[in-house]
């Protein structure tokens, strides 16, 4: 907000360009998006949870007649660089479906027909914000023993009768999407987002095909002050949606004041653009799914946000364990997510808003195997 306690609004949209280097290699580009969500506890807008409106809002791009009147959101695009744009972006939004609760069928059909929409050197984006579905049954073993997420929240048979609730306990529930469901789809590239409490069931889906498929995976938990918040979005999801948002969410800070705002971008923007000489740096050991799909803005976009979200959570002392940090498949080296200039960026960034004490400082992080 302004001195003058006028609030001003934030664009979550993605401007027109990024700021482009020199000798960029031709990658893969984002075509197709599928946007589905069934969170029960979320807050909604007709047929819209509040994650997938906010993943809605975070893969557009800015209209340009109206990037003069918002207010920067974070590093995707600084106040001169925009300025120096004289020619209007030609490029179009990529095509999105949008599924809240769809069945089975349902979602199989929109994902089959964006599979055959998209060319040989484009991306499918696939974002699921739902429920989890644990394994109940310590005994059921292969492809879909290992959870998923829920889908339709039609129950079917399961409570006609006891007979039925038997048999439902034996089999598997035809309203969950398991990991091995998505794997018709990696026969093109794919970078697959789950938010949910049994996210990492998805890490084991692989490409049998050759082709880029990337994963990225919330947090299967959350500190238990923030798990009454439910209602108002999942938190990996908002990161993805304005991390220094979600930053000052985890940091208990309601408003700040547009310069100390624009302080918080400049470092965020720090943090990036770390991030991004560190992975150039390191592309000789970086899975190739990655190097394929890192210059198109949006995916880069997820990844970096991505990569943030887990340095935050990392440091944080109110999240304690791997299960409080996200995670991404393939795995990224440790050189990339355990870095002290990264960490020390944080640190920054929290001293700024005067919250640094909820950080770990770099001698007091504890220690944690890394196979992400």
């Amino acid at each position: 907000m302004n001195a003058d306690v006028t609030p001003r609004i934030l664009s979550h949209r993605l401007n027109s360009e990024r700021p482009r280097e020199e000798n960029e290699r031709p990658s893969l580009s984002l075509q197709e998006i599928v946007i589905v969500g069934n969170s029960e506890k979320q807050v909604k807008f007709s047929e819209l949870t509040l994650d997938m409106f906010r993943m809605l809002q975070a893969l557009e791009r800015e209209p340009e007649e109206y990037q003069p009147y918002i207010l920067e959101n974070s590093a995707d695009f600084t106040g001169d660089q925009m300025k120096k744009e004289t020619a209007p972006s030609k490029k179009p939004n990529p095509h999105k479906y949008l599924l809240y609760k769809p069945t089975f069928s349902q979602l199989f059909t929109f994902l089959a027909s964006g599979f055959k929409e998209l060319p040989h050197n484009a991306v499918m984006l696939i974002y699921l914000s739902a429920d989890g579905h644990g394994v109940e049954n310590k005994h059921v073993d292969g492809p879909y023993g290992q959870g998923g997420v829920r889908m339709s929240a039609h129950k079917g048979l399961q409570n006609t009768g006891s007979t039925t609730r038997i048999m439902q306990s034996n089999v598997n529930d035809t309203n969950i999407i398991y990991p091995d469901d998505l794997m018709p789809f990696t026969r093109k590239a794919m970078m697959l987002i789950v938010d949910s409490e049994t996210s990492t069931a998805f890490q084991s889906l692989s490409s049998g095909f050759g082709q880029s498929v990337v994963i990225l995976m919330s947090p299967c938990k959350v500190p238990h002050t923030l798990q009454d918040a439910i209602r108002k979005g999942n938190l990996f999801t908002l990161f993805l949606h304005n991390p220094l948002v979600a930053f000052l969410y985890i940091c208990n800070i309601a408003n700040v004041q547009v310069e100390l705002w624009e302080q918080c971008c400049q470092q965020l923007r720090g943090f990036e653009g770390d991030w991004t000489r560190l992975f150039t740096k390191l592309s000789k050991v970086i899975d190739v799914s990655y190097i394929q799909m890192i210059d198109d803005e949006f995916l880069s976009l997820m990844i970096r946000r991505f990569i943030f979200c887990y340095y935050v959570t990392r440091q944080h002392k109110a999240f304690k364990g791997m299960e409080y940090f996200p995670s991404c498949s393939p795995s990224l080296p440790p050189q990339i997510m355990e870095n002290d200039d990264l960490r020390k960026r944080v640190l920054t960034l929290a001293s700024t808003l005067d919250v640094r004490g909820l950080f770990y400082e770099l001698e007091d992080i504890p220690s944690v195997s890394v196979t992400m």
